[in-house]
């Protein structure tokens, strides 16, 4: 199939309306007031909470600094040595989400910067802090 016709099935199995013949001058079926609806940070599943996480290790302090591109971006004081900022990461979600440690999980990421996180065991004090950080 040439990418011609992939683009063609792709766009209309979104729901686009072509207005001409030429395959770049379609109608995507929503309006502006899409854009303008607010977007999750995080996701929601069975299991928990799921959730990118953008760290910079070596910092004065542990905290967090805010949304930033889709992550939650979090300042971490220890090393990225041998574990430790994976470790400061854990302990300091697991205090801040009011989870216990073991219903903190690295999904991905656990050589980089950027991290897949996952809290199980919401509580309703959990999602009071998940909806506070939406704010940020």
């Amino acid at each position: 199939m040439s990418n011609g016709r992939c683009f063609d099935l792709a766009a209309r199995l979104a729901g686009a309306v072509f207005l001409s013949t030429h395959p770049a001058i379609l109608y995507l079926p929503f309006t502006i007031y899409h854009l303008l609806l607010p977007v999750k940070w995080y996701r929601e599943d069975s299991i928990g909470v799921i959730f990118s996480v953008r760290v910079t290790p070596r910092a004065s302090r542990t905290e967090i600094v805010g949304l930033h591109q889709g992550a939650l971006k979090i300042r971490i004081a220890a090393p990225p040595v041998e574990g430790a900022a994976n470790d400061e990461l854990v302990r300091f979600l697991s205090k801040k989400f009011k989870v216990a440690r073991a219903a903190v999980t690295l999904v991905a990421g656990a050589n980089s910067r950027n991290k897949v996180v996952r809290l199980a065991n919401l509580t309703a004090a959990t999602r009071a802090e998940l909806s506070k950080l939406e704010l940020i």
